[in-house]
C-alpha cells in the first residue's frame, strides 16, 4: 500500500510538471530535497513523530520549503503531511525522480 502511494503521488507531481514544463527545474528542487533528507535523518522524524501535530508540521514543511521550491512541490509536500504519509516521502522523490 505504502508503494502504491508514493507512487500515486510521485506520478502526479511528475505529470504536473510535465503539464508547467518545469520536470527539469522540479527534479533538481526534489534532489535538493532528497538531499537535505537523506543528510538529516531527524527532519523525517521529526515529521512522523507522533505526538507532534499536523498542523506543526505543516509550519516545518512551510518554513523549510516555502520559497525554496516551487509552490507545486511545496504544494505536494503540504498534502503528503495532511494526509499522514510523510514516512513515504523519499519514497515520492525517487518515483518522481524515475
Amino acid at each position: 500500500m505504502a508503494k502504491l502511494a508514493a507512487e500515486v503521488y510521485g506520478e502526479a507531481l511528475f505529470d504536473l510538471a510535465v503539464e508547467q514544463n518545469s520536470v527539469d527545474a522540479w527534479a533538481e528542487q526534489i534532489k535538493t530535497a532528497e538531499l537535505a533528507f537523506a543528510e538529516n535523518p531527524e527532519f523525517l522524524e521529526l515529521l512522523t513523530h507522533p505526538k507532534i501535530t499536523k498542523e506543526e508540521k505543516l509550519s516545518v514543511v512551510e518554513a523549510v520549503f516555502k520559497g525554496r521550491t516551487d509552490d507545486a512541490v511545496t504544494g505536494l509536500l503540504t498534502v503528503i503531511v495532511e494526509k499522514g504519509r510523510c514516512s513515504e516521502i523519499p519514497a515520492v522523490f525517487a518515483n518522481f525522480l524515475e
